[in-house]
């Protein structure tokens, strides 16, 4: 992408934007001021990287598949929408050492660009034990608003996703560590688990996720859109978070 000279005065506005929010600022920089932050929708892994697999089924076609099916609810019900890939493409560059860290550096790179107002990763699960099963909800620990959308996605997918335990807060997934903004990471079920496999091969059923998915992303992102009231301090409720670390997670 080429970059036009900027006035020195909208300039100078934009290094103090930067300050108090980047992808703000990026917004402004490519061109896009006037538009509202998209949201971002990152299918995880492609090309090379297939990701999970289990009798001829990839996670990267499976998270593809959800990602494109609930941008086209998105685009339905007039919410601006990107995905950091389209198609069945590695964002990690050529092979080698190093591949895959310079693959989630560029998804990330793609969200800030983007402007985006919040961005949901989608994965598929897989464990040595074929009993796990079910979906799971990852969210920025310290990250309320990361929370707030987990358990928005969560309680939208309840029906469908049959685990009960609550969203997971973690410190060390590096698309929610870095995106900058409300991030949530989706496994959408266990490849190792014969019935969440079926599920996942099923058209129907991704597209059943995808709707549901995309009316909960709709009512938060109008929700982010209006100002909010201040906070009143209470009570911590609700039962202690999830710890569990099942394999397989990025």
């Amino acid at each position: 992408m080429r970059l036009q000279p900027f006035p020195g005065r909208i300039l100078l506005v934009m290094l103090a934007t930067a300050l108090t929010s980047l992808p703000a600022a990026w917004w402004v920089a490519t061109g896009r001021a006037g538009e509202p932050p998209p949201v971002m929708l990152d299918p995880g892994h492609g090309g090379i990287d297939g990701g999970a697999s289990r009798e001829g089924m990839l996670e990267k076609a499976i998270t593809l598949d959800v990602a494109l099916r609930t941008r086209r609810h998105l685009e339905a019900f007039g919410v601006p929408v990107r995905l950091t890939r389209e198609e069945d493409v590695d964002l990690g560059g050529p092979p080698g050492s190093g591949r895959h860290g310079r693959d989630l550096a560029e998804r990330v790179r793609r969200t800030r660009e983007a402007g985006a107002a919040l961005v949901v990763s989608l994965h598929v699960n897989s464990t040595r034990d074929p009993e796990e099963a079910g979906m799971m909800f990852f969210y920025l620990r310290g990250s309320a608003e990361g929370e707030r959308l987990a358990r928005s996605l969560a309680g939208a997918l309840a029906s469908l996703h049959r685990r009960r335990e609550e969203p997971v807060p973690r410190e060390n997934l590096y698309v929610l560590s870095r995106a900058g903004v409300p991030a949530v990471l989706i496994e959408l079920g266990f490849l190792t688990n014969p019935g969440d496999r079926e599920r996942l091969g099923d058209p129907h059923y991704r597209e059943q996720v995808a709707l549901r998915l995309a009316l909960a992303l709709q009512a938060y992102y109008r929700q982010l859109q209006k100002p909010q009231a201040p906070a009143v301090p209470g009570p911590a409720q609700g039962p202690p978070p999830y710890t569990g670390l099942p394999r397989h997670i990025y």
